[in-house]
């Protein structure tokens, strides 16, 4: 942090009147983040809390939330009538959801289901 308050003492320093503040600052700010609480960071390099809180919900959408790993119940416990019927349910970070179900025997590719959903192939 100490390094990042230096950098905006230099530029209130040579900046001219009204200045706004330099999108590298701005960067640097919301990545303190990671490690400070917006408070602190606002406290330490004299920053207004709504703007800095704002910055960092906007970095925080443009971050790609793919999920790591993809966990498949295939419950094999389950020797029914029903052994032959499956769903597929999965849902983006956006809110976007498909749900497939059949009654096939024929299993699809479910890795290549969901990573060509997650991608936004069709």
């Amino acid at each position: 942090m100490e390094k990042v308050k230096q950098k905006f003492e230099n530029w209130r320093r040579s900046r001219a009147k009204l200045g706004r503040i330099p999108e590298d600052l701005w960067d640097a700010a919301v990545n303190l983040h990671k490690e400070y609480n917006i408070s602190k960071i606002c406290e330490v390099l004299g920053l207004q809390h709504s703007k800095l809180k704002s910055r960092i919900l906007e970095a925080n959408k443009k971050i790609d939330i793919s999920p790591k790993y993809i966990q498949l119940d295939m419950n094999m416990h389950q020797q029914q009538a029903y052994q032959n019927e499956w769903s597929v349910e999965i849902e983006k970070a956006d809110g976007a959801k498909i749900k497939i179900s059949s009654k096939s025997s024929k299993m699809p590719d479910f890795a290549l289901l969901c990573q060509s959903f997650l991608k936004g192939r069709s």
